[in-house]
C-alpha cells in the first residue's frame, strides 16, 4: 500500500521520496540486492532511499521488537537525508516508533507531520498478551500519547478508531481523517471459483471452500478454526493462505496430526495469482478475538469485497469490519470466538446459493464505491497539501 500510495501521488504531480527500512517481512531475511548500507532507487517515477539495519529471522518478541526498534531509526536516518520536504508523511512503519521519530524529524524542521494509524497500539499488543510488563505497558502509552501531540493530522482507517481517539484520548474531531484500505479494483476482480491456482492447491470442485487469506496474527483469533472444523459437514474445507502467529500455531497443530483434515494451510502466495486465490473460495471468513475490532482493522476484508465474494465476519457487533458488512449487505456477523456460531455461519451461508452469489455481487458493488484505490489516493493528496499549505495571516 505504501509504494502504491508513493506511485499515486507522483502521478499527481507531487515529488515523493520515501524513506524505508530493508525488505525482510515476513521471514526475517533481506531480499537479495539489499546489503549495501545505503541505497537509493528511482521507481514508479518516486524515489527510495534506504540504510542497512539488522534484521532476525527469530519471531521472538524481543528480537521482533529489536528489529522494529533499529529499522525506524535506519528510516528516519535516511529521511534526514533526502533534503527537506515540505510536509512529512508517517505511514506502515513500525508502531509508535515510526509516528514518534517522525515527529521529532518534523519538530527539528518545523515540518508539518500527517501521521497514519493503522493500529491503535498499545491495545493491540497488551490485549493480546503480547505486553505484560506493567513498565512496558507504561512507557507504551506514554508514546502513544506523545505520536499523537506531534501529530498535526491524524488519519485512521475506520470510524471507530475515530470514535475512540476522540472520546478516550481527547483528540479534537477536526484532526482526524478516516481513509479507508484501498485496492487495485483491476488486481482483484471476481472470478471462476474452479480455476488454475485452485486446482493446482488439490482442491476439487464439490468442496465447499471457506477462505482466511492473508496475515492470521496476535488479534485474528484464527485458532478457533481447529474447533469450527469439527462442526462443519465433511465436505468443507477451512483454507488458510498466508501467514502470521496464529498461521504458524495451527501449523504445528499440522505436524503433530492434531489438526482435522478439512482445515488447509499454505503460505503467502505470489502476488499474481491472489486473484485466483480470492475467486477459490465459496465464502470468506474474517475473524478477531473478542474486542479487539476497536483497535485493529483487518485490511483482508477489501480482498474479499473486490473479489467479490459474501463475507462471514466472527467479529464484534460495533468495530467496523462488522458494521461494513452488515451496512454492505453481503454476508453475516457472528459473535467472536465462537466456534459453534462461526460453523453455524458456514451452514446459514451456503443454504442459498443465490443468496450467497447476491452477497457476491453486492461485495464488490461496495468496495468500487468506498475502496477503489485512486479516489482514495485522491483524498491523501489533498489532505497531504493541506497539510503543507502555510497557513494565511490573520487579517488586519
Amino acid at each position: 500500500m505504501a509504494g502504491e500510495l508513493a506511485a499515486g501521488l507522483a502521478r499527481r504531480g507531487l515529488a515523493v521520496t520515501v524513506a524505508a527500512g530493508l525488505p525482510h517481512h515476513p521471514t526475517g531475511r533481506v531480499a537479495d540486492g539489499y546489503g549495501r548500507p545505503w541505497r537509493s532507487s528511482e521507481q514508479d517515477g518516486y524515489r527510495v532511499v534506504r540504510l542497512w539495519h539488522p534484521t532476525f529471522e527469530s519471531r521472538r518478541i524481543a528480537a521482533r521488537a529489536f528489529v522494529m526498534a533499529t529499522q525506524t531509526l535506519s528510516t528516519v536516518l535516511a529521511a534526514a537525508t533526502t533534503g527537506r520536504p515540505d510536509v512529512i508523511l508517517s505511514f506502515a512503519g513500525p508502531p509508535l516508533l515510526g509516528p514518534v521519530l517522525s515527529g521529532l524529524l518534523a519538530g527539528a524542521g518545523r515540518l508539518p507531520l500527517v501521521t497514519v494509524i493503522h493500529d491503535l497500539y498499545p491495545d493491540v499488543a497488551v490485549e493480546s498478551g503480547a505486553i505484560r510488563n506493567r513498565a512496558l505497558v507504561g512507557a507504551a502509552q506514554r508514546m502513544e500519547r506523545l505520536q499523537y501531540r506531534l501529530s498535526d493530522h491524524l488519519v485512521v482507517l475506520g470510524e471507530t478508531t475515530r470514535e475512540t481517539l476522540i472520546a478516550s484520548h481527547g483528540i479534537a474531531a477536526g484532526r482526524i481523517s478516516t481513509l479507508p484500505v484501498w485496492l487495485d479494483p483491476d488486481e482483484i476482480r471476481p472470478g471462476e471459483r474452479d480455476n488454475a491456482w485452485r486446482r493446482d492447491a488439490g482442491i476439487g470442485p464439490g468442496r465447499f471452500v471457506v477462505l482466511y487469506s492473508g496475515t492470521a496474527g496476535l488479534v485474528s483469533g484464527a485458532e478457533v478454526l481447529e474447533e469450527v472444523a469439527r462442526r462443519v459437514d465433511p465436505d468443507v474445507d477451512l483454507l488458510l493462505v498466508g501467514g502470521g502467529s496464529a498461521w504458524r500455531a495451527l501449523d504445528e497443530r499440522r505436524k503433530a496430526g492434531l489438526l482435522p483434515v478439512n482445515v488447509r494451510l499454505l503460505p503467502y502466495q505470489p502476488r499474481e495469482r491472489l486473484g485466483e486465490v480470492q475467486a477459490s473460495s465459496d465464502l470468506s471468513l474474517l475473524t478477531l478475538l473478542p474486542g479487539r475490532g476497536r483497535a485493529s482493522v483487518p485490511s483482508k476484508l477489501q480482498g474479499y469485497m473486490a473479489a467479490g465474494r459474501a463475507v462471514l465476519a466472527s467479529v464484534d457487533d460495533d468495530c467496523d469490519s462488522g458494521r461494513l458488512v452488515r451496512r454492505g449487505g453481503f454476508g453475516l456477523v457472528v459473535p467472536p470466538g465462537d466456534p459453534a456460531a462461526i460453523a453455524e455461519g458456514i451452514r446459514e451461508a451456503r443454504r442459498d446459493q443465490e443468496r450467497l452469489a447476491e452477497w457476491g455481487r453486492k461485495a464488490r458493488t461496495v468496495f468500487e464505491r468506498e475502496n477503489a484505490r485512486e479516489p482514495i489516493v485522491d483524498r491523501y493528496a489533498a489532505s497531504l497539501l493541506a497539510a503543507a499549505r502555510p497557513a494565511r495571516p490573520a487579517s488586519s
